[in-house]
């Protein structure tokens, strides 16, 4: 294999390809989530804490606009689309399996046991996940 240096001239000069942008800025979201869509986004303003919001749009650097619905749609975040992870439909979220969630990511098992948890009257400490069993200490916070 040749492993030369290119010649000065050479390096200095890139090729029009390199330079060449995109003709139009993305209107809609990226491929993984669409407008209205329901999504996780890790707040690092709040100790890491997975927020649920819904997907408004797109802004002309192709970040994705998210109202946060906890508390009260109390904002709107402008986010890469790496930075999302997929929801549940709130239907889903205290069920007794994981096996039963669309989405199986940190953020919807978090919540899922953490509905459970909360439920009323009694907290749900147990968790299925097909054939573990997943458990919470009841005697701490969630």
């Amino acid at each position: 294999p040749n492993f030369r240096r290119p010649s000065s001239a050479a390096a200095a000069a890139p090729s029009s390809e390199s330079l060449t942008m995109p003709a139009t800025t993305p209107t809609v979201p990226p491929a993984a989530f669409e407008l209205g869509d329901v999504v996780w986004w890790q707040d690092a303003s709040h100790a890491g804490l997975f927020r649920r919001g819904e997907v408004l749009g797109v802004t002309a650097r192709g970040l994705l606009r998210v109202a946060l619905d906890e508390p009260a749609r109390e904002a709107v975040v402008e986010v890469p689309a790496a930075q999302l992870l997929a929801a549940n439909p709130t239907h889903l979220e205290g069920s007794d399996d994981l096996g039963d969630l669309s989405v199986l990511n940190p953020a919807s098992m978090l919540r899922a046991v953490g509905s459970r948890f909360r439920a009323k009257p009694h907290e749900q400490i147990y968790t299925r996940a097909g054939a573990l069993l997943l458990s919470v200490n009841p005697c701490r916070d969630l």
